[in-house]
């Protein structure tokens, strides 16, 4: 078999029919794997057997003490799919192979949650919750853990028509919302900033922006969409792409995302012009068509988010121009360094 013929599109395509999404390594940042692997075993398992018989709770917990390891059951490959996860507690990894299993004794979600922040101690693992007593029945991605259940994403387990770019949008408001705004709900792993209070920001912003992208649309919708990224074409590698597995070992992506950072100051604090900027919005949009373009699809976005201050803050223009040109949506978002800084944007917009 020549390299040719391993194309991207059909190392996607082979693994959708193992039932795998594209893209699952050891790269990825472990909140990413874990959500994308659990949606995937629990699809693969209602998909193959119908529905969950009970909910089932995962946390990503890969170290747990002795007291937890004594009431549990040690239960392995679990992520083939084949093992129920219903009426459970599934303490895992990452990569979501092995796991420590405690059956629920009352399934309800208020024992179950009181079963994870008071009695195991894990209110702030991150967290899966699938709630099987709907139609259709739910998915619930909690990041930050069941401690802050207003924060989550959930779509049901299994979908019959596939989201709109609208829909798609609407996931990246709450993740921008709950993850990406301020600095409240980030650490030194997933921080934008570099130096926050000289706006300096982390070279690895857009990577960090992607990552929390890639978990929450991962976890929003089911079977039978994914999410990948950094797929190659002619033009180069879109960011992040949306995929429909349309039959055994055939998937379509629905659209294409392309992800771009505006910045005052980059991470040693070099400054940014406006220039800059405006190109890399503008940059980002023929991006955005020219992948969609190459890979067939009709829906595509540029997402910016704007890191920079007030004074340098400027509405990108001509990128806004070439996007309705090419039918690209362009949006953007606006995030802080500090809780003042975001205290001040609010006041401002009261004021005006």
């Amino acid at each position: 078999m020549t390299d040719e013929s391993w194309s991207q599109d059909l190392i996607a395509e082979t693994i959708a029919q193992l039932g795998l999404s594209a893209g699952v390594d050891a790269d990825l940042p472990d909140h990413v794997r874990f959500v994308r692997r659990v949606r995937e075993i629990v699809s693969f398992f209602t998909g193959k057997y119908g529905r969950l018989s009970g909910p089932a709770l995962f946390l990503l917990a890969p170290s747990i003490d002795d007291d937890v390891r004594a009431t549990s059951t040690l239960r392995r490959r679990i992520h083939t799919g084949e093992v129920d996860p219903s009426s459970n507690v599934w303490l895992v990894g990452a990569a979501v192979a092995d796991a420590y299993a405690i059956a629920f004794e009352n399934d309800t979600a208020e024992c179950i949650f009181a079963l994870v922040c008071d009695q195991l101690g894990l209110g702030d693992a991150p967290a899966v919750f699938c709630d099987a007593a709907p139609d259709p029945q739910l998915f619930a991605w909690y990041p930050l853990g069941l401690s802050q259940a207003d924060r989550l994403y959930e779509g049901p387990l299994v979908l019959t028509s596939p989201p709109s770019l609208d829909e798609l949008i609407s996931v990246v408001d709450r993740v921008h919302q709950t993850r990406l705004m301020t600095t409240h709900n980030q650490n030194m792993d997933t921080s934008l900033w570099e130096d926050g209070s000289k706006h300096w920001v982390h070279k690895r912003a857009e990577k960090r922006v992607q990552d929390a992208l890639m978990a929450g649309l991962g976890g929003a919708f089911g079977r039978p969409y994914f999410v990948d990224q950094e797929v190659s074409s002619d033009s180069g590698r879109f960011d992040i792409g949306f995929r429909e597995s349309t039959a055994p070992g055939t998937t379509a992506l629905r659209a294409v995302l392309e992800l771009k950072v505006a910045r005052s100051f980059g991470s040693t604090g070099n400054s940014k012009s406006l220039a800059e900027n405006e190109g890399h919005a503008l940059d980002g949009v023929e991006q955005a068509w020219s992948y969609a373009d190459d890979h067939g699809t009709d829906d595509s976005a540029c997402l910016v988010f704007d890191l920079r201050t007030d004074e340098h803050h400027q509405e990108p223009d001509a990128a806004t121009i070439r996007a309705s040109e090419l039918g690209v949506l362009l949006r953007l978002w606006r995030c802080f360094p500090t809780a003042e800084d975001y205290r001040d944007f609010k006041v401002a917009g009261q004021a005006s």
